[in-house]
């Protein structure tokens, strides 16, 4: 059943060209990425794209030196990570809550806890990191114009570390929370 499933989910995934302007984009910084080798900084057109985390970028790019470069590898990653979790809803929120496994084991069920609070704390932090910021506007001082968007470029580059430094918290808490489960069985 499991089987079928994962065929119904990604028998889809080279059916048809990358979607405008999204798929591409997001197909595109890892391309670029996995061709020039710069892992750190991701690029859009020459220009420095943080927008996003970059573990999708860092994994499309993985996919496409392993791989190469295809539609179905530029939407691998979203595949499987969606993949995974639907099934970790399914297994969590099943016609019995919590499901056994979770019933008597005190450790998973406050890992689950703690898993769900550092992804929410990470889609916040992102938030911030997207909000718009008010900047003083220097029309004839150019220089002190360029400081400003530094000071703002520096306030979002904290706010997406700490939001991508959640996210990956929050990846290991679910990786040892599937292990748990899986040990415990």
């Amino acid at each position: 059943m499991l089987l079928v499933a994962i065929a119904i989910w990604s028998g889809n995934l080279e059916y048809r060209k990358l979607a405008l302007s999204d798929e591409g984009r997001y197909s595109e910084i890892p391309r670029i990425m996995a061709q020039s080798g710069d892992w750190v900084t991701p690029r859009l057109n020459g220009i420095k794209y943080f927008e996003k985390p970059p573990l999708q970028y860092w994994a499309t790019a993985a996919a496409y030196n392993v791989f190469g470069e295809h539609h179905w590898t530029a939407r691998l990653w979203p595949a499987l990570t969606g993949l995974l979790g639907v099934l970790f809803a399914v297994t969590a929120f099943g016609d019995k809550f919590p499901p056994p496994y979770l019933a008597g084991n005190r450790p998973a069920q406050w890992m689950a806890v703690v898993t769900l609070a550092l992804y929410i704390a990470a889609m916040l932090c992102g938030v911030v990191t997207l909000w718009p910021r008010s900047y003083r506007r220097y029309h004839h001082n150019l220089t002190r114009l360029g400081e400003e968007l530094e000071n703002i470029t520096r306030h979002k580059s904290r706010w997406f570390t700490f939001a991508s430094g959640l996210f990956v918290l929050g990846s290991l808490c679910l990786a040892m929370l599937i292990g748990a489960v899986i040990f415990s069985a």
